[in-house]
């Protein structure tokens, strides 16, 4: 039987993958999405042999693991980076799934890099050693509406999801540095309406608490950091605790506002035939759990958008890609 993985890497964020196994099961995980090479010198064979990854010939260490040493992380901003991070995570995860002897691999790309993907192709099967036929690049974003269609808002349920599919919606897929969108018009995706945008993704959010942290309480905080305030709602430092949670909320209003600005921007009239905005990706996990935690944070969203025109699926938000991907 076919075994598949599907693969996203989401830039400082996670690698979000799926393995669908011969049963038709899926199995969806994630690994943090640093890289960092390990220097051939002495000061490195301190860190404990177990935790490197070797690949061709290089010392990698992968994951949390990837901030332990002084040196940074490769930088997946660049094209460049992305691809060489991309070709380390992804060995690194047929190798801890090697149980499943893998044959199919489906990895994503935004569309914001969509114009290099013969390349990334090539780069990958050459690096990985694969043939062609067995490695496939598919859109991110549009990937989520794959899984949308077949599951509406819950894939981990039996039940049938067809009251929640809408024929005319807008899917945004919300990374933490990728925005990335596309429309659907009587169930049908318009070519010319996929979008996908760099440094537009939830990292606005954490640069601005960043910038109010360093206002108001005078810390440097770097990306995972900030990460764990947006999380939490909680700056911790030195056994103080302060509670964020409300400026926290109000930056995540301010986001999700000026996303949907560019959303009506982009589409204009057309938006007036959807009855439904999808919200998917790690963007949405932090809205529901903005949500959950709030009654004050889910009342403003309702008041500002009406009650069930953002959609954000129940559970696995930030896996619609990867499931999409091994549809």
């Amino acid at each position: 039987g076919v075994r598949l993985v599907g693969s996203e890497m989401c830039i400082r964020d996670s690698t979000k993958y799926c393995i669908l196994d011969e049963k038709g099961k899926i199995h969806y995980d994630k690994i943090v999405s640093g890289v960092c090479r390990v220097p051939d010198s002495s000061y490195s064979e301190l860190t404990d042999k177990d935790s490197y990854y070797v690949f061709k010939d290089k010392k990698y260490l992968i994951g949390d693991l990837s901030s332990m040493l002084m040196e940074s992380p490769i930088d997946v901003m660049s094209y460049e980076g992305y691809k060489e991070v991309s070709a380390v995570i992804t060995s690194y995860m047929l190798h801890i799934h090697r149980n499943y002897n893998i044959d199919e691999i489906r990895l994503g790309l935004t569309p914001a890099m969509w114009e290099k993907k013969d390349e990334y192709l090539d780069y990958i099967c050459d690096e990985l050693g694969l043939p062609k036929e067995k490695v496939a690049i598919k859109i991110q974003g549009l990937s989520g509406h794959q899984c949308y269609k077949k599951y509406g808002i819950d894939p981990s349920s039996d039940e049938n999801q067809s009251q929640y599919i809408s024929e005319n919606y807008v899917g945004l897929d919300i990374g933490h540095n990728t925005l990335d969108f596309y429309i659907v018009l009587d169930g049908k995706v318009l070519d010319y309406g996929i979008k996908g945008y760099l440094k537009k993704g939830a990292c606005i959010i954490t640069d601005n608490i960043k910038k109010f942290v360093k206002e108001e309480h005078g810390y440097d905080l770097n990306d995972v950091e900030a990460k764990a305030v947006l999380n939490t709602g909680l700056l911790k430092r030195r056994r103080r605790v302060f509670d964020l949670k409300s400026n926290v909320n109000r930056f995540i209003l301010d986001y999700l506002e000026s996303t949907l600005d560019l959303v009506e921007k982009e589409y204009g009239v057309q938006l007036d035939k959807v009855d439904q905005i999808l919200i998917f990706g790690g963007g949405g996990e932090i809205i529901k759990l903005a949500c959950e935690s709030s009654e004050e944070f889910k009342k403003q969203i309702e008041e500002l958008y009406g009650d069930g025109y953002l959609q954000i699926p129940r559970v696995a938000s930030s896996f619609y890609n990867s499931i999409g991907y091994v549809l």
